[in-house]
């Protein structure tokens, strides 16, 4: 009998070998069009583990086609490769911390048939994690002709259309540079956090911790994001444009410079969250069975700046007013607050300077 089950072991080794070195083969033959191929080498065999770590073999070629679009680039686009990067990203990372379990889709609302795309239990507490990548203007590498600026508004500012006409008109006048309005994406983050909420369960406890994770691109567009919650009727504001009692069962979102790793430094990432920056920000309008406990030993599998970032204060010039401060507090964070070797951990391509030689926010 134990020559039997040595023999069966051995089999089961040989197959699973067998597979492994097809996938392999598979990614391969990827085109320089598939952002993994496009990743270089190291990219490409970062993907492949994290791939194999997380999914069930019976499961590959539908999840291989249906979120990689590998082996058929037919329908590849960039967006959706991005987000299903994120996911395993974030699920990989998750994977190799101290955990006691760990589940991939897995369904905790009885009331639907919606999975959240991590969940996993570290000592009490149950974490359960959506991830969204939702997609973003884009910012192109320093180095065109001239200088090129982009107006958003922090928040919903009246008349704001007009403002930023004039501000326009001003600045291309006097030849500083060529300007660009940028679209709110405040309804995107609304329509993330109602679709996280309704994945997690509603009968959320003491022990439960339930977090939507944005994967998002460079240092500005985290900043945008942050501006969504707290800037003018912001989503975590007590005057928002939408009410919070629709979204109260998500408890923290994590702004994250995720997407920027797979798009614009894919040859660094190893396909973790070690270096990615992550900025938690806990939702006010939570549900009041939230316990701060819960919150650090949830966030503790993560190199996070929860606390450093509250106690965080921008430098500005006198009589700034605090309302003015409140919705760029995350571009300070990270031009004012990170060093130097922290910015080039976090941002190893910098698509334009950070730091003391930042542009204007």
């Amino acid at each position: 009998m134990p020559s039997i089950l040595r023999l069966n072991s051995l089999c089961i080794r040989i197959i699973s070998q067998m597979d492994q070195n097809h996938f392999r083969t598979l990614l391969s033959r990827l085109s320089d069009k598939h952002a993994v191929r496009r990743g270089g080498p190291a990219y490409l065999e970062g993907f492949a583990s994290a791939f194999i770590a997380i999914h069930d073999r019976k499961n590959w070629e539908e999840t291989l086609q249906k979120k990689f679009f590998i082996p058929d680039e037919t329908r590849y686009r960039d967006d959706p490769f991005y987000e299903s990067a994120c996911e395993l990203t974030v699920a990989n990372h998750i994977r190799q911390q101290s955990i006691q379990e760990f589940v991939v889709d897995k369904r905790v609302n009885c009331k639907n048939k919606k999975d959240v795309d991590v969940w996993f239990r570290i000592g009490s507490t149950q974490m359960a994690v959506e991830i969204k990548c939702p997609v973003e203007p884009k910012t192109e590498p320093a180095g065109g002709e001239g200088m090129q600026l982009m107006l958003k508004t922090a928040g919903r500012v009246p008349d704001h259309t007009h403002q930023l006409r004039d501000l326009k008109d001003k600045i291309e006048s006097s030849g500083a540079a060529k300007v660009a309005f940028g679209k709110n994406k405040d309804l995107t983050l609304k329509d993330c956090l109602l679709s996280a909420n309704e994945k997690f369960s509603p009968n959320s406890s003491v022990d439960n911790l339930n977090l939507l994770f944005l994967g998002l691109g460079y240092a500005g567009n985290i900043s945008d994001w942050y501006m969504h919650l707290h800037g003018e009727q912001g989503l975590f504001t007590a005057d928002g444009f939408y009410p919070s009692s629709d979204f109260d069962l998500v408890d923290a979102v994590i702004l994250s410079n995720l997407r920027y790793w797979h798009e614009h430094a894919a040859r660094y990432h190893d396909w973790t969250l070690r270096n990615v920056f992550l900025l938690p920000i806990v939702n006010p309008h939570a549900r009041s069975s939230l316990m701060s406990d819960s919150v650090l030993v949830g966030l503790s599998v993560i190199d996070h700046h929860l606390q450093t970032f509250r106690s965080f204060r921008a430098s500005a010039a006198p009589n700034v007013p605090e309302y003015v401060l409140t919705p760029l507090k995350a571009n300070h964070y990270i031009n004012q607050h990170l060093s130097e070797s922290d910015r080039n951990r976090y941002f190893p391509i910098q698509l334009y300077p950070l730091g003391k030689a930042a542009p204007p926010h």
